[in-house]
């Protein structure tokens, strides 16, 4: 994660390239978990054994690369790994979960539309919190991603007999992932990128034990299920732990919250290839204006705008 601190990456001249790429792919990685561990829910996990079994086939592929790298773990935990493992094993875990809840208690179009409130409470957060103001485009930006999220789920929108506990729980990630993400770059933006993602993924880990264990951790009891669960873990886990660790400290929480919402097009976009879903032309306004949105708040040439 070896980047300058947020203040000073925003008035940096210019964006890393490969972070601004990295980023966009690895929400792409994610927009695809959804179909693939449907398969676990469909025979029997829970959320807690779900994500318990993602997190520890994305920790050993990740502690495999530390191992082949040489990267120096303890000395990274002594320079704020501990405090990203903290980060992770609170806020990280809380934010996931409660995603995962909300999924499974409320209709999907409206969780997304909640959780997408999280660009704009990056920015508020920064602003409020740090004293960082974002420029115009990026406010221009949350707020097209936000819109484009509500129409993107207009066609199953539907609040009649939804509880407000069920609400809460769905309000919960959009405002843990943004002061997670800004508290990463604070506490962990000088670590080495593996150790960071090593550190990140090590408190889920143990955060998703501690939920699962209690109530008896489900087992992948065939090949398909433990294919599904090692390919949320690599591509899901893995993939995303390390672009987070690397890219996040050099595009800053703003930005990398704007270009992940890649993820919301991504989960549309399989809805209609895999599974034969037919979108309004709402429904495709609102895809259209999310990546509005992403295109419109990038580096300008030669720079990236201030946060």
């Amino acid at each position: 994660m070896t980047a300058p601190t947020e203040s000073e990456a925003a008035s940096r001249p210019a964006t890393d390239p490969l972070a601004l790429a990295l980023a966009p792919a690895a929400a792409i990685a994610i927009g695809g978990v959804p179909f693939v561990t449907v398969g676990l829910y469909r025979v029997g996990f829970d959320v807690p054994s779900a994500l318990f079994w993602r997190a520890l086939f994305s920790f050993a592929v990740i502690a495999v690369a530390a191992m082949v790298m040489r990267t120096p773990v303890t000395t990274a935990w002594r320079n704020g790994g501990g405090r990203v493992f903290a980060l992770a094993l609170t806020i990280g875990t809380l934010q996931t979960f409660c995603y995962f809840q909300a999924i499974s208690r409320l209709p999907t179009s409206v969780v997304i539309l909640l959780f997408f409130l999280y660009p704009l409470v990056t920015i508020v957060l920064q602003r409020v919190v740090f004293g960082v103001r974002a420029a115009p485009l990026a406010i221009a930006a949350g707020v097209l991603i936000l819109i484009g999220a509500g129409l993107t789920g207009s066609g199953t929108l539907r609040l009649e007999g939804v509880r407000l506990t069920d609400v809460a729980i769905a309000l919960v990630p959009p405002f843990t992932y943004a002061a997670y993400a800004i508290a990463l770059v604070r506490v962990g933006g000088g670590l080495p990128v593996v150790a960071g993602a090593g550190m990140i993924q090590l408190g889920t880990l143990v955060g998703f034990m501690l939920l699962a264990l209690p109530g008896g951790l489900v087992v992948p009891w065939n090949v398909d299920g433990w294919a599904r669960v090692a390919a949320v873990g690599v591509l899901g886990s893995a993939f995303h732990v390390l672009v987070l660790a690397y890219s996040l400290p050099r595009l800053g929480p703003t930005l990398y919250a704007i270009v992940s919402s890649l993820e919301l097009v991504t989960v549309v976009v399989l809805g209609v290839l895999l599974l034969g879903e037919t979108l309004s032309v709402a429904q495709w306004l609102g895809v259209v204006l999310v990546l509005v949105g992403i295109l419109l708040y990038r580096p300008a040439r030669g720079g990236r705008p201030a946060e």
